[in-house]
């Protein structure tokens, strides 16, 4: 049954109007917060793919570093080898003692000093420091120095001090404090030389 009032219709009319205004005004306001939120997963994602991008363009660069590096640390063990095996297990300091007097001799020096001077103990390496004192001319002074820092046996020259002789202005003295070294033989190996 229809009701045929004209007030009756034209209030339905703005019911109807109304109701269309409210969901027109209600799509629109989630139309918006849904556009605002896909806008900012947007830009999250476009920052996103720039960082990956990133890290993709520098992933060469970062792989070349790597390479750089194994090789330094390659070269670094390779040298702990050496240095190593220039480092004996015995003190062995009247062997040392007797290679200082040729070289000496051999770069026409005079020794006046040699002697063993202190010992420091530590759990993987002993040192032993010796005072040396030369006399001589130059050029033998830095043939004998050479020589010292080019021995097969690890040979640290920790201090090292120049004087003329006041006798003879073409002599000079040098005053040397050297290290060597002596590494703690291990167990395995002290375990073999004890069954040999």
């Amino acid at each position: 049954m229809a009701v045929r009032d004209p007030l009756f219709q034209a209030y339905v009319r703005r019911l109807h109007l109304a109701g269309g205004l409210i969901t027109l005004a209600v799509l629109t306001a989630l139309y918006t917060v849904a556009d605002g939120h896909l806008d900012q997963t947007a830009r999250n994602l476009e920052a996103e793919r720039s960082r990956n991008q990133m890290v993709v363009l520098q992933q060469p660069a970062v792989e070349e570093r790597i390479t750089e590096l194994r090789s330094e640390i390659t070269s670094i063990e390779s040298q702990l080898i050496a240095r190593r095996l220039r480092i004996p297990e015995y003190p062995a300091e009247h062997e040392f003692s007797e290679h200082l007097n040729v070289l000496a001799g051999a770069s026409e020096l005079t020794i006046e000093e040699l002697r063993p001077d202190q010992f420091f103990h530590s759990a993987s390496m002993d040192r032993m420091t010796f005072r040396v004192r030369v006399a001589g001319g130059w050029q033998g002074l830095c043939t004998f120095l050479r020589q010292i820092t080019s021995l097969e046996r690890l040979c640290h020259i920790d201090q090292c001090r120049l004087t003329s002789d006041q006798e003879t202005q073409t002599r000079l003295r040098c005053d040397l404090q050297l290290s060597i070294f002596t590494r703690a033989a291990s167990p395995t190996a002290t375990l073999e030389k004890g069954t040999l």
